[in-house]
Formats: structure tokens, C-alpha cells, sequence
């Protein structure tokens, strides 16, 4: 009986030598990693936030919580409101942590578009939806670049639960909707893109809400059309003509099938169609006029393109931004670019979190083009399918007129999730393992060039 007792008291001995060795570890690990990204922090990138600035979004804060716990309780998921709040506190401590470290300068650009009211208190515009969310935040609460992080936490916390539904419907498979509702809710682009003052996480969720409306089979035809119709009108409100056409593009492929699938919706059909078409042509002249704009009489996006130092120009014509290679070498680029690796040669938390977003997306990508090539017969499945590849040749061909390829491409990580989530059971895996293959070769083809040319 000694033996034992002195046995035990050994093991709680060993345990706690073993705890206090982990703790140190951890602790020294903490200190070197919290000294390492204040080293990085460039307080002039930073719109300063204070305690005082913490505190005051505290009410909003409240408010939005309340709101996406009586939201999400419709939702077939068990603890959903307990998901939902783990979803919503951690993307505000996000946002609180990157306010103090980190900011886009687009950040800074919109906060003070805020605080001067360029385009008045209200208009319906192209792309003053954001504009006039921002003052209204700041007319309530008062001026804090905090208020407009907490909606786009609220936004982004509320995409996993539409996911969710998207996924079951799609693949009828409620465990391809937990990890639908698990990518979208934990894993860092929709974290960290939550956490900002930026526009993408709103445009990404609106175009995950007009796939849910069309994939909803409890959606009758006429609010399926409405419920489409205002989407649409959201996204040219948020980000101006390009999105609300891609949004237009997913609805007419979704009536399109429908209209292969069953004639008795061939008239209804015909119809969504035809005022798609109708729609598309007035969207289409507004691109047309901007693109024309900016690579010839804006001199901001002209110098911006000709006078770039990403090492792709040197594949480009840069007299000639619409040439058919240009957009044909900027598409696939942008599929793998910026590579994860940049992290280790470009210090700075820009690029660590950059790393964190694009090892996502290679993981996710290549998954999301299997799942569509499987369930290509879903006409829900073209119309979100249709939406991705809209958002990412705008996002990746239109650098000349001012796009941003890693966070544009963001815009449609909402839908890219769900539809990976078709790619991932086994016997769909392997029946499409060639794309695997082909996107592994992508990767390492396109790192071999990137290793090149910067030490070549």
C-alpha cells in the first residue's frame, strides 16, 4: 500500500514538473511571439483606438449579439446560439487585436470617407452602400473605426448558418453542411476579413444569401425572384455594377438549367431570362464606361498598371491592358498568387496573414472544382459555380482597372467553402483525383517561377 501511495505522489510530482516546463515553454514562446509582431507594427498604417474607443462600441456590440442570437434560431443546428456567439467573440477580439496592430489601407480610407460624409447622408448610388453604413455608425455612436469591424462581425458570423443550409441542400448530406458551417466559421480568411473595415465580407455574404434564396427548395418562384432581385440591388448599392452583373450572371444560369431540367418552368424561366438579359445590358454599359475610364483617362490607374513592380509585368503589355494575353497571364496568376511562401522573405503581418488566407485557398479551391464537376446537374450548384468564376475573373483580370486579386478574391470564398464541401467525400475524391494533380502541378509550377524570379 506504501508502494502505491508513494508511486502516486511520484506521478503528481512528474506532472507537475512536466506542467510548469509546458507553461514555461509556453510562456517564453508567448513573450517572443508577442515581441516579434510589436516589431512589425507600423503605427502610421493605424487609425489610433483607444480604450476609451473599445468601450463605446460596447452597446453596438450588445445590440448585434442579441440580434444574431433571435437570427440564427431558425437554423436546424443544434446550439446554434452558443455557435454563434463563439463565432461572434472571437471575430470581435480579432478585430479589437488587428485595430492595435494591422490595418488595410482601405481601412483607413473608408473611416475617413466616414468622418467627412463624401457622398452626403444618403444616395443609391453605385457603391455608397458601405459609405453611408460607415456615418450612420459614426452619427449614432460617434466617430470609431471599431463600430463598422463589430457589423462585419456580426455579418461574418451570421454566413456559416446560410452556409450550412446551402451544403445540405446541395449535397444532401447534413455532414457536408457542418463542414460547410465549420470552414466558414473558423478558418482564418472569414476570421480575419470579419475583422475589418472593408467591404469584402459583406459582398461575400450577400452572395452567399442570393445562393441560399436559390437553393432554398421551400422558395417559391415568386419570391425566389424577388428574393434575387433585391440581392442583386444590395450588391450594385455595396460594390457598384461588376458584382451586381456576376449576381445576375448566377441567377440566369440558375433559370437556364431550370429550364433544361423541367418545361413546365420553361415560360417562368423564360422570363427571369429575359429580364436578366435586359438587366445585363444596362449593367454591362456601366462596366464598359469605367474599364474604358480608367486604362485610358485616369491617370491614378494608368500609372498604377504601367509603372507596377510585381515581377508578372514583365509578361504583360503594358501599353495594351486588354490584350487577350495580359488577361489570359494575370487569370492564372491570380489563381495562385500571392504565394504563402512570400511570409519568409517580406517581414511584416500583412504578409503572415496573407500566408494564413492563401494556404486556405489553395486547400479549399482545388476541392470546390471537384465538387462542382460532381454535382454539375444541380442548377443550384451552376448558379453558385457561375459566381465564383464571375468574382475571380473580375477579381484577377481587372488589376488594370484597379482590382486587388488577393482580397477580391475573398469576395467568393463564402461560396468556394460550401462547394469544397461537395469534393471532399471519399468516392468523389477519387473519381476527380486528376484535379488534384493538375492544381499540385499549378502550385509547384507557379512557386518554381516565383522562386525564380526573385533570385534569379
Amino acid at each position: 500500500m506504501k508502494r502505491v501511495t508513494a508511486t502516486g505522489r511520484e506521478w503528481k510530482g512528474t506532472r507537475l514538473v512536466m506542467a510548469l516546463i509546458a507553461l514555461f515553454i509556453g510562456g517564453y514562446v508567448s513573450v517572443r511571439i508577442a515581441l516579434h509582431v510589436a516589431s512589425l507594427i507600423d503605427p502610421g498604417r493605424l487609425v489610433p483606438v483607444s480604450g476609451a474607443d473599445i468601450l463605446s462600441a460596447i452597446p453596438l456590440i450588445l445590440v448585434l449579439h442579441l440580434l444574431g442570437m433571435a437570427l440564427v434560431r431558425s437554423f436546424p443546428i443544434r446550439e446554434a446560439v452558443a455557435w454563434y456567439s463563439v463565432f461572434f467573440f472571437v471575430r470581435i477580439f480579432v478585430a479589437v487585436l488587428l485595430s492595435q496592430t494591422f490595418q488595410f489601407d482601405d481601412e483607413r480610407a473608408f473611416h475617413y470617407a466616414g468622418l467627412e460624409q463624401v457622398y452626403g447622408i444618403i444616395s443609391f448610388e453605385a457603391g455608397r452602400a458601405y459609405y453611408h453604413l460607415v456615418n450612420a455608425l459614426y452619427g449614432v455612436f460617434g466617430a470609431n473605426i471599431l463600430l463598422p469591424k463589430m457589423v462585419n462581425a456580426f455579418v461574418g458570423s451570421l454566413l456559416p448558418f446560410f452556409a450550412f443550409d446551402i451544403a445540405r441542400w446541395l449535397f444532401g448530406d447534413r455532414k457536408a453542411g457542418w463542414r460547410a458551417f465549420l470552414f466558414t466559421g473558423l478558418l482564418p480568411p472569414f476570421i480575419i476579413f470579419s475583422a475589418v473595415n472593408l467591404k469584402e465580407i459583406a459582398t461575400g455574404f450577400l452572395l452567399v444569401l442570393l445562393a441560399w434564396i436559390l437553393a432554398n427548395p421551400k422558395t417559391g418562384y415568386t419570391r425566389r425572384l424577388v428574393g434575387s432581385g433585391i440581392c442583386i440591388f444590395v450588391l450594385y448599392w455595396l460594390r457598384g455594377a461588376p458584382l451586381a452583373m456576376v449576381g445576375t450572371l448566377g441567377v440566369f444560369s440558375y433559370y437556364i438549367v431550370s429550364m433544361r431540367l423541367r418545361f413546365s418552368s420553361f415560360l417562368k424561366g423564360a422570363l427571369v431570362v429575359g429580364l436578366g438579359a435586359l438587366l445585363s445590358v444596362y449593367l454591362l454599359g456601366q462596366i464598359q464606361q469605367t474599364v474604358w475610364s480608367r486604362v485610358t483617362q485616369e491617370e491614378y490607374f494608368i500609372k498604377r498598371f504601367s509603372e507596377s513592380q510585381p515581377t508578372v509585368t514583365r509578361f504583360l503589355d503594358v501599353e495594351d491592358p486588354l490584350d487577350r494575353r495580359n488577361l489570359a497571364v494575370l487569370f492564372l496568376r491570380g489563381l495562385f498568387s500571392p504565394s504563402p511562401l512570400r511570409f519568409l522573405m517580406d517581414y511584416g503581418i500583412d504578409t503572415q496573414l496573407e500566408a494564413l488566407n492563401m494556404l486556405t485557398w489553395y486547400v479549399l479551391c482545388p476541392l470546390a472544382v471537384i465538387g462542382v464537376l460532381a454535382y454539375r446537374r444541380s442548377r443550384a450548384v451552376v448558379a453558385c459555380a457561375t459566381i465564383v468564376v464571375g468574382v475571380l475573373i473580375m477579381a484577377l483580370v481587372g488589376v488594370m482597372v484597379g482590382s486587388d486579386p488577393y482580397r477580391h478574391r475573398m469576395i467568393a470564398m463564402g461560396l468556394v467553402g460550401i462547394l469544397a464541401c461537395g469534393g471532399l467525400r471519399r468516392d468523389v475524391a477519387s473519381r476527380f483525383r486528376w484535379v488534384t494533380w493538375l492544381w499540385i502541378l499549378g502550385v509547384v509550377g507557379f512557386t518554381g517561377l516565383w522562386f525564380t524570379a526573385r533570385f534569379g
